[in-house]
């Protein structure tokens, strides 16, 4: 049995103990006992068989009278209650809603109304009942500590009679549709990839008047194609891990039109049949071993986008094969009385890209994952002991389809979920999570739910005493009295938005006596909140400050408030789009009985309702006639309730434009960078790359040398890492992103450092932390760095998942190579200065002319460039080294560049259509033969294609060999024990290190992302590492152990930032300290590890890892004071502004050189002489140059290599860790602490710890590694 479970079982023996006169011992052994004796009776229930039966199943009354338990008498009611918690709950309702009711039907016959009593009720009890269960269910939620359903443990391995299916019914109508579903399979299989469990997607057509569209063979054709290719890049031995199956579209009468039969309940049914060899309705099945899914024994069915977290699928089956859930079907009822043939896990959202939009935050949860919530309260399960399923979900296929056998009537069932729970019996299980993306756009969000009151109210028939079932007879309704009371509930609350606009309008314009009704308005709309708000004051955590517990109390009562207001300014339109859906599905049971199957996919709904605000008020057309007419009939009946209508008024006319300011997409966050500071952003990045395009050569074997020291002599350090490698591959394509490179020069560079790599040593898939660049030996002490092979195996999965995209881009993209020759021919300009050389303004001119040339002119431009470039060599010799540099480097990319249009595009010319975008290497690998091209530009163009085909074989080499080389074992870095990665292992002594990392806050997250992307450590392990709170500016931040840019931002370039989650909350807190941290001292700000005024025997700058504190647990952080340029460039992802402003204060102090900034500048006084102020570190290093040319391209180019990481499939499946919240109330980190110092660890007391156990480590040279002996 899995842990939880076991444990629960424990408390609930400790209960019992403390209640009799045995002890906890004594209890279990008793327990043990019973389960025995039943276990020897053949003809017992075999639920009793387990011991969990007698604690916390219909047992526990047994036991307890066996073990003489004496309860307490809140403790005995509400045991009594629970006898009959149906009749407990509905009398409650009925009587509360029944006193309430009368006393407002005496208070309107009391001012004379009598004739319209009758008028009111309805409307009145379905307000009031509504108001009435938002009470109890507000209560009953806070009073009562939600169970856990019991599960057994399958985190080693789901055994082979549990094989499961995860399936998603889904249409396929586009090739695009295709790539997105088999890419959520995929990430579905590698965040739960186990044996005996695989993946399926049961597909049918779009609707279509005809049985077969045009594009229907080739559409599948390719979703076959892609099947296939997805086993290709997983296989294994026996049975595939995906599948496919689809169905043919069929005639349908009722509707009208060719279609999937009886849609996703259609699916599911086939799929059943075929898996127990009751039929076959699928013409078309992909996947080896179909033969072995006969055997599958549970489905779990998911949404086409819905997101299956990394290690839920087990926990899942584990929660279904435990003895206690094993459904029992009654033959005489007709359905699972005992049980659960479904399982329903709570659903939560997930955080968009670029955050929620408006409309969402206000209505939905707060979104993300939140590891301090194990569970959650349902009325339905933690009253009744069953929930309500809602079609995401895993099931007992032989059970479920066993139950709902012949039940359901051909054509009537829309929303056949809740239907299926009711008779397969659904327990909902809290502590399992599914997600999924609240709709952003209101009117979406109305498609949707006309949807389900058409789907509700089309259940009408199992609320008869019979009903009609699948072949047209009618039996007795087998449905429990729980079942109906569900079925009934949501009838009943659809009815609720008009109900209350009738009393609205009843209450302001008719009914004496207004402000009586005004004030029953606002107790129906206001109360609950109010009584949320004093529960949540009065119970406060005991660690809690008070101002701040009430802050949070007020801030859950303001987000209740504003969905009040929210629902009060759409009441008209929900009521009418309420009633609409109700009367078309009455008209349709009773009249027409046609288009009941009628159905819009959420894709589809969003595609056909634009923001705009014409849209808004064209659909809620009837709130400004609902507010003139409510104005109107006050003007008429009522004068003196006018200014208490206009309010109303006002707010419904203006709804369609709230809602609409609401629901607009939200959008990356633009930066307000001006002109001028994107110029000087974009001069730094180029000056950055000259650094890789200088030093990374053919000497250094195509690896980048550490660091280049100007003074006391220009020296290059001969020796490399693992960070370095990553990021200068990751530097080349980042230089193609910007223009500086073409393609194929980018890819040249790429594959001649995958070839040296090749010839390195490597030590279980990793490379050592150093090597010299020369000969390729591995430099003493020979030594794995957890971070440095994070780092590595991070860049190259990103490097990987970027390249397949480069084969759709245009293989020149006109504007991004200008824009890269622009930046160079600045920089020549600025150095060359007023003395430029005629040549140079020439040169300009056609710069100019080419911006807004034609595709077909732009060759012509460019030779003319290239002429006058060539023209500015000589007479650069005779100026300053940098202005000889740019002329350079300006000639070189122009060379690159001619050639490479003229090797693709010299086919070209103006009889040929414009083509836009410029052609890709697909388009030119297989270019149209309806062109009009002349016989010589037809073999420019065959010479074009050829060479295409070279270059999209040689990506994919290049992508399937980083893959390769990104497989590193991590598992011998992990310690079990701790759940954390050790900061190295020592291969010449063949031992891990003692020091882990335990902090969030630290460069680790890369590497503990990527271990568990890649399924070599368990994801527990992240939530293991340490979340230390302190408050900076009343915000709440994650102390790291140095306070260094670098813990905080390196991991950043790459990985995803969600808005509003924890750790986009940690890096904006750490961005902000750093500065205030500047402004204390009165310098710039920008403090990591760097190079520092202090030299070695061998006149090499020292390194340290500097930072701040108040972010940092190490002591004797405010003892030095050095700058780092870079990790100002790395702020440019948090604050570009600020980060802008502090590197043009830097530049003016003299921190910038020729390849960009230096490494640092040093404020520290024991290290100046007398009047000096700072001294400048005149050195660059390769990981701090790569850092920051990412971090450019993120803020200019908008985060290209985060796109490319967030796109690969394991990363994606990993990507819900990303989204941990910042929590309600944090604890603050004490610094009431004992250290003690212990090979480069210290020791935090038992009582401190944030993580499960106790190391951090000590941040040493470069990555937290040794430094390298050199000889």
């Amino acid at each position: 049995m899995h842990f939880d479970t076991r444990d629960h079982y424990r408390h609930v023996i400790e209960m019992l103990a403390r209640h009799c006169s045995r002890n906890e011992v004594q209890v279990a052994q008793h327990v043990l006992n019973m389960a025995r004796v039943a276990a020897e009776d053949p003809s017992s229930d075999p639920r009793r068989n387990h011991v969990g039966y007698y604690l916390i199943d219909d047992g526990r009354p047994e036991l307890e009278q066996q073990l003489e338990v004496r309860l307490g008498r809140i403790t005995r009611l509400r045991h009594a209650l629970n006898q009959a918690p149906l009749l407990s709950w509905l009398g409650s309702l009925s009587l509360i809603t029944t006193a309430c009711c009368a006393e407002l039907l005496r208070h309107a016959y009391s001012t004379g109304i009598s004739w319209g009593l009758a008028l009111l009720f309805f409307p009145m009890a379905a307000v009031v009942s509504q108001f009435v269960l938002n009470l109890l269910s507000e209560v009953t939620t806070r009073s009562r500590t939600p169970q856990p359903l019991p599960r057994l443990d399958f985190s080693c391995g789901i055994p082979a009679e549990f094989r499961t299916l995860v399936v998603i019914p889904t249409l396929i109508g586009s090739k695009s549709g295709v790539d997105k579903l088999i890419n959520a399979l995929e990430v579905y299989y590698l965040g739960n990839a186990m044996k005996h469990l695989h993946f399926a997607l049961l597909t049918d057509f779009n609707d279509a008047p005809q049985k077969q569209h045009a594009d229907d063979a080739n559409l599948l054709a390719y979703a076959c194609q892609q099947m296939e290719a997805l086993n290709g890049r997983y296989p294994c031995e026996g049975p595939s891990h995906f599948f496919l199956f689809h169905r043919d579209r069929e005639w349908n009468e009722k509707q009208g039109i060719w279609m999937g039969l009886e849609r996703k309940r259609g699916k599911l049914n086939a799929l059943n049949d075929w898996l127990r060899n009751r039929g076959n309705a699928f013409c078309t099945q992909v996947g080896a071993g179909l033969e072995v899914l006969k055997n599958v024994k549970y489905v779990i069915t998911l949404d086409s986008d819905t997101v299956l977290p990394r290690e839920s699928a087990h926990q899942l089956i584990a929660a279904m094969a435990h003895p206690l859930n094993q459904p029992q079907y009654d033959a005489r009822q007709q359905r699972v009385v005992e049980g659960y043939a479904i399982l329903q896990p709570r659903m939560a959202e997930e955080i968009p890209t670029y955050g929620q939009g408006r409309y969402a935050a206000l209505c939905s949860s707060t979104p993300g994952n939140d590891p301090y919530t194990l569970m959650a309260s349902d009325i339905y399960q933690d009253l009744f002991g069953e929930g309500s399923f809602i079609g995401k979900g895993i099931y007992d296929v032989d059970v479920f389809s066993h139950s709902l056998k012949g039940t359901c009537p051909p054509n009537l069932v829309l929303s056949h979920d809740l239907l299926e729970g009711c008779y397969a019996r659904s327990g909902l299980l809290s502590d399992v999570l599914l997600y999924e993306q609240y709709p952003s756009n209101y009117l979406v969000d109305v498609a949707r739910r006309t949807r389900w009151i058409r789907g509700d109210w089309q259940l009408l028939n199992w609320l008869l005493p019979r009903v009609k079932t699948e072949d047209g007879t009618r039996t007795a309704n087998p449905l429990s009295t729980l079942s109906r009371w569900k079925l009934f509930d949501n009838l009943r609350r659809s009815l609720t938005s008009p109900s209350l606009l009738l009393l609205l309008f009843c209450g302001l314009v008719w009914l004496p006596n207004t402000r009586y009704w005004l004030a029953f308005f606002a107790i129906i709309l206001l109360l609950p909140t109010l009584l949320a708000l004093a529960q949540d004051v009065v119970r406060k955590p005991p660690r809690r400050p008070f101002l701040q517990h009430l802050q949070l109390a007020m801030n859950g009562a303001l987000h209740r408030l504003a969905q009040v207001g929210l629902r009060l300014a759409t009441l008209p339109h929900e009521a009418l789009y309420s009633l609409k859906a109700i009367a078309i599905t009455l008209w349709r049971l009773l009249i027409s009985k046609r288009n009941l199957q009628e159905w819009t996919s959420y894709a589809q709904s969003g595609a056909r309702r634009q923001v705009t605000l014409a849209n808004f008020y064209r659909a809620m057309w009837i709130n400004p006639l609902a507010g003139v007419a409510l104005l109107l009939f006050s003007y008429l009946h009522n004068p003196m309730a006018l200014f208490i209508t206009l309010p109303f008024a006002t707010l419904w006319c203006l709804a369609p434009f709230l809602l609409c300011y609401l629901s607009h997409e939200p959008q990356r966050s633009k930066n307000a960078l001006d002109d001028e500071q994107r110029r000087f952003l974009r001069h730094t990045s180029r000056q950055t790359w000259d650094f890789f395009s200088t030093f990374v050569n053919q000497q250094e074997n195509w690896l980048p040398p550490d660091n280049y020291q100007e003074i006391p002599e220009p020296v290059v350090a001969h020796r490399t890492s693992p960070t370095n490698i990553g990021l200068s591959l990751l530097a080349n394509l980042t230089a193609y992103d910007f223009g500086y490179l073409t393609l194929s020069e980018a890819l040249r560079r790429t594959e001649l450092t995958l070839n040296t790599l090749d010839r390195m040593e490597h030590y279980r898939g990793h490379l050592y932390n150093w090597y010299d660049t020369r000969t390729l030996e591995p430099l003493n002490p020979r030594y794995i760095s957890s971070v440095d092979s994070g780092n590595l195996a991070g860049h190259l999965l990103t490097l990987s998942a970027g390249l397949p995209a480069l084969a759709r881009q245009p293989v020149i993209s006109p504007q991004l190579v200008l824009a890269g020759l622009g930046d160079s021919l600045q920089l020549l300009e600025q150095h060359w200065g007023e003395a430029a050389h005629k040549n140079l303004p020439k040169l300009r001119n056609h710069f100019e002319q080419a911006l807004n040339s034609h595709p077909t002119a732009l060759q012509a431009e460019l030779n003319a460039m290239r002429n006058y470039s060539n023209g500015l060599q000589e007479p650069a010799l005779n100026h300053d080294e940098e202005t000889k540099r740019w002329a350079g480097a300006l000639h070189q990319q122009l060379n690159e560049l001619c050639a490479e249009w003229a090797l693709w595009f010299g086919w070209l010319s103006d009889s040929v259509p414009e083509m836009e975008p410029a052609p890709s290497l697909h388009w030119l690998a297989n270019p149209p033969a309806q062109l009009m091209l002349s016989a010589e530009q037809q073999s420019l163009l065959d010479a074009a294609s050829a060479l295409a085909q070279e270059r999209l074989t040689q990506l994919y080499s290049l992508q399937q060999r980083l893959e390769k080389m990104a497989q590193m074992d991590f598992n011998f870095l992990y310690d079990e024990a701790t759940h954390f990665l050790a900061v190295g292992f020592n291969c010449d002594q063949n031992r891990m290190d003692s020091s882990k990392y335990d902090l969030l806050a630290s460069e680790i997250r890369l590497t503990n992302y990527v271990a568990i992307a890649t399924n070599q450590v368990p994801q527990r392990s992240w939530f293991a590492l340490g979340r230390l709170f302190t408050v900076i500016e009343n915000e709440p931040a994650l102390m790291s152990w140095s306070g260094s840019m670098f813990e905080y931002l390196m991991p950043q370039l790459v990985m995803p930032a969600y808005p509003d989650s924890l750790l986009v909350q940690m890096c904006r807190a750490a961005v902000e300290r750093q500065i205030a941290w500047g402004k204390e001292r009165g310098v710039p700000w920008g403090i990591s590890e760097s190079g520092y005024f202090g030299f070695d025997a061998d006149q090499n700058y020292q390194y340290h890892a500097f930072g701040v504190p108040g972010l940092g647990l190490r002591r004797g952080l405010g003892d030095d004071m050095v700058v780092a340029p870079y990790a100002t460039v790395m702020a440019l992802i948090v604050d570009p502004d600020a980060a802008c402003s502090n590197l043009v204060a830097l530049e003016k102090n003299g921190a910038k050189g020729r390849y960009g900034f230096y490494e640092a500048l040093d404020y520290t006084t024991v290290r100046l002489s007398r009047g000096q102020l700072y001294v400048i570190i005149r050195s660059y290093m390769a990981h701090h140059q790569g850092m920051s040319f990412l971090a450019l391209s993120h803020l200019l180019l908008d985060a290209p290599m985060v796109a490319r990481f967030a796109n690969y499939p394991a990363f994606q499946s990993t990507r819900l860790l990303l989204q941990e919240r910042v929590p309600d109330a944090v604890e603050l980190y004490s610094t009431r602490r004992h250290f003690e110092t212990h090979e480069g660890t210290i020791t935090r007391p038992a009582s401190l710890h944030v993580s499960s156990a106790g190391w951090i480590r000590r941040s040493r040279k470069c990555s937290c590694c040794p430094m390298p002996t050199i000889t």
